[in-house]
């Protein structure tokens, strides 16, 4: 009689019903053709049967979504042609109904249910994730992050949700890295977080870390496509908490994300975060700038370095130095006076050329693009290099650090630094002096009219050179 009834009443009902009648009311609403989600709702936040029934509503439904959802699934599990199980009446419910519709249908009201109940109802999906097939994992992937915006306005709602993925995560990581992006993404957020929410975020990073898992995926016809949509890189979800991390876990963090060859994009989040994401971790930016090059190649191992992965490592490194001092939103913390603490502390840090890090001197050669006033602090540097104890630059196996030499004096000649470059010059030996000049011509009669105004001297060998730029100069 019940059923008869206009469902507008329903509601008004369910209070004065026993258990029984109410599972049956519920069973009959979920098995419509479409179920009516707001009518499960009215009936759900009903204030007249919060106290009565409530659990036992709250059980049920997401009990039955949940088994439905997988059992339709599964069914469609069972024909790998997604788009031939649409059309085939075999593989409709019995009102005529495709199952990947009803099963879309469970999924919205399911995720509109879990906002109340979040924490027993996420690791629901979860689990749910887990063993769908591939259509419904794309529906839950496409609503998770709605999900979760609507969760952390509940009281303790992220905590919820952390609670949930801590008890879940195995198998489901790449779904678990999409809900941290979403929950962390904003500019301010983990400066905000407690201190219970910060400790279940990085137990949750550590142990996903810590852990490989292999997912049971029902469906053998769909079980390799479906276990690629559950690879994942570890250095996302590091980047999406690294601002709540303290300066040693940074650091360390740092190196999974190279790791990962992760895209630009990530790269600059995380350093933003680091930057100014953050209230303990006391990185600075020279800091970090002198930390990137500190974990990249030394100049020592690079020439002997044939494993992709260390390319790939030195590659990101590289990229990760161009965000710092290209990024718009990122180089104005990475001032004229950050650089040139940075750069001294890796000069500090290594007590000859072979222990340097080959990007050192393409930060170098930024620094004199960004900072043109920064030319007298580049050329000391250079001198320092070339003239000091830490070994002979244009000796060593790899010719990236000579390199960037020459390519320093390129630049500064074309600002018009051109007494510093000259003084860099002047103390290399004269094969290296006419190497470095003959690449720049553009210096060579300046180099030699600076020469005899200033009286540098150098002995029989430097006249020697002088002249050869004096008739090269004429021959051009």
């Amino acid at each position: 009689c019940v059923m008869l009834l206009p469902q507008s009443c329903l509601p008004a009902l369910i209070p004065i019903l026993p258990k029984t009648s109410t599972t049956i009311l519920l069973e009959y609403l979920l098995s419509l053709p479409n179920p009516p989600l707001p009518l499960l709702l009215s009936i759900y936040y009903n204030p007249m049967f919060i106290n009565k029934n409530s659990s036992f509503i709250n059980q049920f439904i997401s009990e039955y979504l949940i088994s439905h959802i997988r059992d339709l699934s599964n069914i469609n599990n069972i024909n790998n042609n997604l788009t031939e199980m649409k059309t085939e009446v075999n593989n409709t419910n019995p009102n005529g109904v495709a199952n990947n519709n009803v099963s879309s249908s469970f999924i919205r009201m399911y995720f509109t249910l879990a906002v109340r109940r979040s924490e027993e109802m996420v690791k629901g999906i979860l689990e749910l994730w887990k063993t769908c097939n591939k259509t419904t994992r794309t529906e839950i992937n496409n609503r998770i992050g709605s999900l979760c915006l609507a969760v952390e306005d509940e009281p303790n709602g992220r905590l919820h949700l952390l609670s949930a993925m801590l008890q879940a995560w195995r198998g489901a990581e790449s779904v678990i890295v999409s809900m941290l992006g979403v929950m962390y993404a904003g500019p301010t957020t983990t400066k905000d977080v407690s201190g219970d929410e910060k400790q279940k975020v990085l137990s949750l990073v550590s142990q996903m870390r810590s852990k490989t898992t292999e997912v049971s995926i029902k469906g053998e016809e769909e079980t390799n496509s479906i276990n690629k949509e559950n690879t994942w890189e570890k250095g996302k979800e590091i980047v999406n908490v690294i601002g709540m991390m303290n300066k040693e876990e940074v650091q360390e963090s740092i190196k999974q994300v190279m790791e990962d060859n992760l895209s630009g994009v990530f790269l600059k989040t995380m350093i933003r975060r680091i930057l100014f994401n953050t209230s303990n971790n006391n990185i600075t930016p020279e800091g970090l700038l002198s930390y990137f090059h500190q974990i990249s190649i030394p100049c020592q191992d690079y020439i002997n370095t044939k494993n992709a992965k260390d390319e790939i490592i030195f590659n990101k490194i590289s990229e990760a130095i161009d965000v710092c001092l290209q990024s718009n939103e990122i180089k104005t913390s990475f001032t004229q006076t950050c650089i040139a603490v940075a750069l001294q502390q890796i000069m500090d840090n290594y007590s000859d050329l072979s222990g340097m890090p080959v990007l050192f001197m393409k930060t170098a050669e930024n620094a004199l693009k960004m900072f043109p006033k920064m030319s007298g602090f580049i050329w000391e540097l250079l001198s320092n290099l070339i003239g000091g104890r830490k070994g002979t630059i244009w000796k060593m196996e790899d010719k990236r650090m000579w390199e960037g030499v020459k390519k320093c004096v390129k630049t500064g000649v074309a600002s018009g630094a051109s007494e510093g470059v000259y003084k860099v010059v002047m103390r290399l030996p004269g094969d290296q002096m006419k190497e470095v000049v003959d690449e720049v011509p553009k210096m060579r009669r300046g180099l030699v009219a600076w020469w005899e105004k200033s009286g540098a001297g150098g002995g029989e060998s430097v006249r020697s050179v002088m002249e050869y730029f004096k008739k090269r100069d004429k021959e051009q």
